[in-house]
């Protein structure tokens, strides 16, 4: 991705359905986003553990019963195929993907009494599946992204992970991403400036957060070392989730504020731009046509900032 193009996190206030995987993709596209993710409309974790062989499923609960390979995957790439299929009627640069993170998954597996990720040989079988699966996303041409999503990465570290562990596993995701030709980036939502480190130690092209919801997340990084690394820093400038049960859609010239104020601390060519993280959230306190309604509202204010943002940070230059 190139100096403040805009994407999207990938989850939908819809419910899953062909139909609803297009309707996402449209709107995207239609707001002018320049890589459209492929829209998740189930739990980020479920959409994967589901197709996984070795695990059982008892509610929330997924539970290890035996060494974990892929199943039948064909719904997720149909979601890909799907997605594809719809841009390909619109003008976009090409089109992300989104895998949920060994950490994140290896650590709501319940493995006997601990979380899969604390037994690393059960815990393999887990990343080398993450692994074959973003490969068989990566075979499809369009897709040009791919985001590991790894919200879990803080509390694995609380939990006594060790850090070696957590940076093989998401890099042996890189590895099958980066094998296959196409971008890699890494999406950690929430409060993330005392572990911005361990992030930077993964090889991951992007780093995106929450900058919006969570504007102390400025004090993560420097442009020195996001130089030095080679990485770009994902700024999530429009808010996602709603506030209690206020949702408010940004002004252009708020959404512009945060960008010029992630641009002044990492560099404006060393930024791109998202929503702080899905916008699922939002259907638990609007009906679905206002919800995705004030998903439109806010990509298309986001990609009128980025083109602001544009020509007053870098073509001016």
């Amino acid at each position: 991705m190139q100096p403040l193009e805009t994407t999207t996190i990938g989850s939908f206030p819809l419910e899953p359905s062909p139909e609803n995987i297009r309707i996402c993709a449209r709107i995207q596209a239609e707001a002018g986003i320049d890589y459209p993710a492929v829209p998740q409309l189930e739990d980020f974790c479920m959409l994967f553990l589901k197709r996984m062989r070795g695990l059982r499923i008892e509610g929330d609960r997924v539970i290890l019963e035996d060494l974990i390979e892929p199943g039948e995957i064909s719904e997720i790439m149909d979601q890909v195929s799907e997605t594809i299929s719809e841009l390909e009627r619109h003008d976009v640069k090409g089109v992300k993907a989104q895998i949920t993170g060994p950490v994140t998954l290896g650590s709501i597996v319940e493995a006997g009494e601990a979380p899969l990720i604390q037994y690393p040989d059960l815990y393999e079988t887990l990343v080398e599946t993450l692994c074959e699966i973003a490969r068989r996303i990566c075979d499809f041409t369009p897709i040009k992204v791919v985001f590991i999503d790894e919200p879990a990465i803080p509390g694995a570290l609380w939990a006594g992970v060790q850090e070696d562990l957590i940076i093989s596993s998401v890099n042996r995701v890189v590895e099958a991403i980066r094998g296959r030709g196409k971008v890699a980036g890494m999406h950690v939502c929430g409060r993330i400036v005392e572990y911005d480190y361990i992030f930077l130690k993964t090889g991951v092209t992007i780093l995106h957060h929450e900058y919006k919801g969570t504007p102390d997340n400025i004090q993560a990084y420097s442009r020195r070392v996001i130089e030095e690394t080679g990485k770009m820093v994902g700024i999530g400038c429009v808010k996602s989730k709603p506030e209690d049960t206020v949702v408010r859609v940004e002004d252009v010239s708020e959404v512009l504020e945060t960008i010029v104020t992630a641009a002044g601390k990492y560099g404006a060519k060393n930024i791109i731009l998202a929503p702080d993280c899905g916008f699922a959230p939002l259907k638990h306190v609007l009906p679905r046509d206002e919800a995705i309604d004030v998903v439109r509202r806010k990509l298309e204010k986001m990609v009128e900032a980025a083109g602001k943002a544009r020509k007053m940070l870098i073509e001016g230059d």
